[in-house]
């Protein structure tokens, strides 16, 4: 008699207790009770031919491609360099040389590390006629957290799983992993896992990295856009005042010796922008909530400029960055610069999902752009993320 199928313990305790209920309730399963009895739930159902193993194997391949709050690292691929990924007698070849299948297979159920090093536990290869158009992998590894139990703090092992994702027809590569702030190496975990895996690659394939600057273009778009669609009903109501603003800061300017209303401050401008500042403060609830055509909002940004002063402009006392003064004095030098480091932004979800936020943070260097998301992630959101970057991106192209 074959052996009973039990999950593996540790993707029990990887599992997500929401995201459970969630999977049982798309297929018609109770979902009440603690974790292990809905993990005893899925197994008696496998066990009796009930739920088939492909059903539970694509949920387990999603939680830890999205899951857990995911920290994306993203960075372009040279063209010149992808023939021994591209050529599927080469890509063979090299994983070979590798020492891993050459077949598509999943150990992801199965895998329990017990070494610190990326063992390979998904494979999936997407061809055109003899090239290599996408490839998925998932790296398992042994970690060591820290865990209190009776104010006492003990070592555990468990297993991180990194999603890795080759798209050649779009000429990235995307790591996907999860921060763990309970570990021995602590936040710097996450860049050193993206920086040990991409000189794997590199190694494997010969693959060469570019430069990822240009998306600091993208995010200054993304800035651009975002503050524009929400301060248009407030710039729309000043409007009607321009004419006369431009008349009392020409007679204050006359008053008061100044060469003009322009020299050496731009009256006219300041003073409209301070009335779309008292505009916004007084509707803050509405200038942060969705409205139609607005995707999100922009919470903080970061920008150094070529003189190395450096802006760090974030929510005074919870209010958010509008109403921060720095947001507003800052704005001309922001339009000039045309770039931002890194931008916290929280997305609206079109269609049927219009009071679901998705929190971000979006991080550019030479090496990567990095995109962290801080609440639990679905694929949709993801997508819905990544394409809308990926808009903008290509307006700054």
């Amino acid at each position: 008699m074959a052996n009973k199928y039990r999950v593996n313990r540790r993707i029990v305790n990887y599992l997500n207790y929401e995201s459970i209920r969630r999977f049982l309730k798309r297929n018609g399963i109770p979902i009440s009770g603690l974790k292990s009895e809905l993990i005893g739930k899925i197994e008696t159902l496998i066990n009796q031919g009930t739920m088939s193993r492909s059903i539970w194997n694509d949920y387990l391949e999603e939680q830890f491609r999205y899951g857990h709050n995911r920290t994306l690292y993203i960075t372009k691929l040279n063209s010149q360099s992808l023939q021994k990924v591209k050529v599927k007698s080469l890509f063979h070849e090299a994983l070979e040389k590798a020492g891993y299948p050459t077949e598509d297979f999943s150990d992801l159920t199965e895998s329990l590390p017990e070494s610190e090093e990326y063992e390979l536990v998904y494979l999936k290869t997407e061809y055109e006629d003899q090239s290599v158009s996408r490839v998925e992998m998932c790296f398992a590894n042994n970690i060591i957290l820290k865990v209190v139990v009776d104010d006492v703090i003990i070592h555990e092992s468990d297993t991180d799983f990194t999603w890795v994702e080759l798209d050649l027809e779009n000429e990235e590569l995307l790591i996907s992993l999860r921060p763990r702030s309970n570990t021995n190496e602590g936040s710097g975990k996450t860049y050193q896992t993206f920086n040990e895996l991409s000189s794997l690659l590199k190694d494997m394939f010969s693959i060469t990295y570019l430069s990822n600057d240009e998306m600091k273009t993208t995010l200054y778009n993304i800035f651009k856009e975002l503050t524009r669609r929400a301060e248009e009903p407030y710039v729309e109501k000043v409007k009607p005042l321009l004419e006369e603003i431009d008349t009392i800061s020409k007679k204050y300017a006359r008053n008061l010796g100044l060469p003009d209303e322009k020299t050496p401050v731009n009256l006219p401008f300041r003073f409209k922008r301070l009335l779309e500042r008292a505009l916004i403060q007084n509707d803050f609830f509405a200038f942060k909530s969705y409205a139609e055509g607005k995707q999100g909002t922009i919470e903080k940004f970061f920008y150094a400029d070529d003189t190395g002063a450096r802006v760090n402009a974030s929510a005074n006392d919870g209010d958010g960055i509008e109403m921060s003064d720095i947001y507003f004095d800052t704005r001309e030098t922001i339009d000039d610069q045309k770039t931002f480091n890194k931008l916290w932004v929280t997305w609206f979800l079109p269609e049927n999902n219009v009071n679901k936020k998705v929190g971000s943070k979006l991080e550019v260097t030479s090496q990567y752009y990095l995109v962290h998301f801080y609440n639990y992630l679905l694929r949709e959101e993801c997508s819905h993320v990544l394409s809308t970057i990926k808009e903008f991106k290509q307006i700054s192209d």
